[in-house]
């Protein structure tokens, strides 16, 4: 068993791919016995970017209860209401509408609603694991790709005072009635 085994590697997954792939080489391509060698790779991954997504997953490594997430606090009997396209694009008009988009930057760049407010997924779900960060007197309507994820976000927010709807079939069946999308690119 060598160090590496004993002891782990510090790294991201991209170090880890490169260690599983060096590993393999050497099993699929045998060397001779006599010979001893010493395989040597540099990783260009360092692990602190990956800290905060493993304490997160496990935080039993780092010493810590599990923290109850936002989903975990949600009521899932409890449906979010949703909005059809055309009846949401008539309703956000009105300034105290705040239309959020929950997909990645680049699909929220390619085609988004106007005047929507892209924050992924991943960090609104870190937001929401502290409480609902909208304010309750915003009535607020959450786009994701198919309308799921926006669902169980719009759930939980209605649960925590505020007034919050889903886009029923999200952005894909917004764009399906060929209502206005504007682009970022």
């Amino acid at each position: 068993m060598n160090s590496s085994e004993k002891c782990g590697v510090h790294s991201g997954p991209t170090g880890g791919a490169v260690y599983q792939k060096i590993k393999q080489y050497f099993r699929d391509n045998p060397i001779r016995e006599e010979l001893e060698i010493n395989a040597v790779f540099i990783v260009c991954d360092r692990m602190e970017n990956y800290i905060s997504y493993v304490k997160e997953r496990q935080p039993e490594i780092f010493g810590e209860d599990s923290r109850i997430s936002w989903k975990d606090r949600s009521d899932d009997t409890k449906q979010a209401t949703e909005l059809e396209p055309t009846q949401a694009s008539e309703l956000i008009h009105d300034p105290s509408w705040l239309v959020v988009d929950t997909r990645s930057p680049l699909a929220f760049k390619s085609a988004h609603i106007a005047n929507s407010l892209n924050i992924a997924y991943d960090h609104l779900d870190k937001m929401l694991n502290d409480g609902n960060p909208f304010c309750l007197s915003n009535k607020l309507l959450f786009v994701c790709a198919l309308g799921e994820k926006s669902r169980k976000i719009a759930s939980y927010c209605e649960q925590a005072g505020s007034k919050a709807y889903s886009l029923a079939g999200g952005i894909t069946s917004w764009r399906d009635k060929n209502l206005p999308l504007e682009r970022d690119l």
